[in-house]
């Protein structure tokens, strides 16, 4: 860790007028006691602490100025150090891993108004531009006081922003999370507030044990010949033998982002999906096979299938193992399962038609939002599925696919309709369908699709 660019960023990017921080570059547990004893009870101090913090909360110091040691100081020493000083500190800072423990003992124990902290492991950079921020934030003190929720709302957003670039970049997402325990503003928890991407839970897994790395039957499955499907349509067509489910041809990003739509995070153990296939369009793979992040296309659940997308670069494919995370489950065994009937996706879709049907414009609008998407992959499968039967070389897979999607597209605009207005006296002759069963129009001369399932 680079604490001393961390205290002389305190010192001379920070406003003199506003701040006067006195670093102790070499911090022995002595040194802490004596200065926190010195604090003369009106000081309105501020005692930031950057280091190691261990999950119960003890900090790590120096044994003395040689700096060759270290000295662990149990956390609960620390706490009747502070509190012997608690009326002379305005706010503590405690800038290091697993912090959030000892800044509740601090504020619940020893009276500390205000205390910022971490949950969690916290990276070196993060940490310092969070904090950085936290005091920019503060170093205009309004009349009545600091403006602490501004300040701590503020450094969550500079969080998250941190985050998403290291997201973009391939890496695992941090997962280090800001606290906030104060008598002036109540206690500021993690929640989602700097969590709130399309990130996905993280596993925190090691690569061997990350899926399944053998071949796979259904990874492999292709249409005989889809390229000139979208000729001189404007539809940029597949290369030869293009895999059903690509991860890199148009209809596939449809459908990825489709899915995300309806809420599911293309993540798996902390790493993006999108992320992977984005290194491995751009830079390919390095000499070690692995992908510019220093991870293989294993980590992010994916590989190449053997299809050429163009010279020096293959089609990318999900892995199953990928799959049964992103959607929770089990019992997907390849990828038209998440299409199908009853699948991960109509279970979401059913889900966001109750809430829709119950006021929530807003699951109504990820319906929409969804159906969108998966038109548009409809629509490019549907033509090279379309060309596939003029030349008779339609393959089984790529038809299968065409019907789940057509299925699910059709699904979601019942599952987004408006209630119908029911005319005084019963349903009248001339509506279409019932509660019981609606009748939803394909867009084709008499082609109408009936959902059986009941209805609400």
């Amino acid at each position: 860790m680079n604490l001393l660019s961390e205290a002389q960023r305190l010192q001379t990017d920070l406003s003199q007028d506003a701040w006067n921080f006195k670093v102790y570059p070499r911090p022995t547990v002595d040194v802490f006691q004596s200065e926190m004893f010195k604090l003369p009870s009106d000081a309105g101090a501020f005692v930031h602490f950057a280091g190691h913090c261990k999950k119960d909360g003890t900090l790590q110091w120096l044994q003395d100025l040689s700096g060759k040691k270290e000295e662990l100081l149990d956390s609960s020493v620390v706490v009747r150090i502070v509190k012997q000083a608690a009326r002379a500190v305005e706010c503590a800072v405690f800038n290091g891993c697993w912090s959030s423990v000892l800044g509740k003992m601090l504020r619940e124990k020893a009276g500390v108004r205000n205390v910022l902290c971490w949950q969690g492991k916290v990276g070196d950079k993060r940490a310092s531009a969070v904090v950085m921020c936290f005091y920019e934030s503060l170093k205009h003190r309004a009349p009545g006081g600091y403006d602490y929720k501004s300040a701590v709302e503020k450094a969550k957003i500079e969080l998250l922003k941190e985050k998403q670039r290291e997201v973009k970049k391939g890496f695992a997402v941090p997962r280090e999370r800001l606290c906030f325990y104060s008598e002036e503003t109540g206690d500021i928890l993690p929640g989602n507030s700097e969590d709130d991407q399309e990130w996905g839970d993280s596993d925190d897994e090691e690569s061997e044990s990350l899926g399944e790395s053998g071949a796979e039957s259904d990874d492999d499955a292709t249409v005989a010949n889809p390229d000139t499907a979208a000729s001189g349509s404007g539809m940029s067509g597949g290369a030869l033998g293009e895999p059903v489910r690509s991860a890199t041809n148009k209809q596939g990003n449809g459908e990825r982002d489709g899915c995300k739509k309806l809420g599911f995070c293309w993540f798996v153990n902390g790493l993006s999906m999108e992320a992977g296939i984005r290194l491995y369009l751009d830079e390919g793979l390095q000499p070690n096979g692995a992908l510019a992040s220093g991870k293989s296309l294993h980590h992010y659940g994916l590989k190449e299938s053997k299809r050429e997308l163009r010279p020096g670069k293959k089609h990318l494919i999900y892995e199953r193992w990928a799959l049964r995370k992103v959607f929770k489950s089990t019992s997907i065994t390849c990828y038209e399962d998440v299409f199908a009937a009853q699948g991960p996706l109509e279970t979401r879709v059913e889900t966001l038609e109750e809430q829709s049907q119950d006021g929530n414009e807003e699951s109504r609008q990820e319906l929409l939002n969804a159906r969108t998407f998966f038109q548009s992959a409809l629509a490019v499968r549907q033509a090279q599925l379309n060309a596939a039967n003029q030349r008779g070389t339609a393959d089984a897979n790529h038809q299968q696919m065409v019907t789940e999607l057509t299925r699910l597209v059709r699904r979601i605009k019942e599952a987004a309709a408006l209630p119908r207005a029911v005319p005084a006296g019963g349903a009248g002759a001339g509506l279409e369908g019932s509660v019981g069963g609606m009748s939803i129009d394909d867009g084709s001369k008499g082609g109408a699709w009936q959902e059986a399932k009941r209805r609400r």
